[in-house]
């Protein structure tokens, strides 16, 4: 069941990114998308915490559900703002090593095992993206929007860590998933509604590829949390975010047309060894 879980994570995560490149050829901002994202999460888990009796809520389950969610927020709208700057697959590549952050969050602070074999592969994913960033031009010039892709994606990649963590925390804590969903994403939306309550713009447009992104977000992490209450963080992740980073390269490929030069391939495969050598820790 749980390798079942993983799958609708893969195919949930790699919905989410594809429809926000596809929002943003249709010019959907950056921002629309992402408050729609949020706003549909939060309405459709109320809904289902309506629905039925309410968990056991206390001070630990705001913590771990609020600070990701602001994370997570933050991160979703780095994320989808540096797509429309850069190439997608490498954005996506790089989003989605954002596994080593709960699995070294996990070593250090929940005493999850690591050895020789993982650390070679956490030291070969930063190559990675470093490879990755270099042959997209990243560095060429401060006044770039190559820079400034460089500087969207390494932030979205450290927030979106947040949002694992806090995955983890609930499986570990065994906490309430559906909770914990509501409360992320309502922290999401907390985080941009200051820039909701200057910019005053919405446009209804955004509203199918929100709503759709949505249920991919929530399926991706409901069915991670799921997986995450009976396999190791170390395997969760690792499988979970290198699947998308093969379909985001397939997507890229075959649909968006984007191109990958030889440094770029060299940090793609660079990147998929990493994760599977951290695959074979557990």
């Amino acid at each position: 069941m749980e390798w079942l879980y993983i799958g609708i994570t893969i195919l949930g995560i790699t919905t989410v990114a594809f429809t926000a490149k596809i929002a943003s050829r249709n010019n959907i901002t950056a921002l629309d998308l992402t408050a729609t994202l949020f706003a549909a999460s939060t309405l459709i888990c109320l809904g289902i915490l309506a629905a039925g009796p309410l968990p056991p809520v206390n001070g630990r389950t705001f913590l771990i559900a609020f600070i990701p969610g602001a994370c997570g927020g933050l991160a979703v709208l780095f994320f989808n703002y540096a797509i429309r700057l850069g190439h997608f697959g490498f954005s996506n590549t790089i989003y989605r090593t954002s596994f080593i952050l709960p699995i070294i969050f996990s070593i250090f602070l929940l005493g999850e095992p690591i050895n020789g074999m993982a650390e070679t592969g956490i030291l070969l994913t930063l190559l990675a993206i470093f490879l990755i960033s270099y042959s997209n031009e990243s560095f060429s010039g401060f006044n770039s929007s190559a820079f400034k892709w460089f500087v969207l994606i390494l932030l979205s990649f450290f927030l979106s860590g947040g949002p694992r963590i806090g995955q983890k925390l609930v499986a570990f804590y065994k906490e309430s998933t559906v909770v914990y969903l509501f409360l992320s994403y309502l922290a999401g939306i907390l985080v941009l509604l200051p820039v909701y309550l200057k910019t005053r713009s919405f446009s209804k447009k955004s509203l199918p590829y929100g709503i759709i992104a949505a249920l991919g977000s929530i399926a991706g992490v409901f069915c991670t949390i799921s997986a995450l209450r009976s396999l190791p963080s170390s395997v969760v992740f690792t499988v979970t975010l290198s699947g998308p980073i093969i379909l985001g390269l397939i997507l890229s490929l075959a649909v968006f047309k984007e191109k990958i030069k030889p440094l770029g391939w060299a940090g793609i495969i660079l990147g998929l060894a990493g994760i599977f050598i951290v695959y074979l820790k557990k």
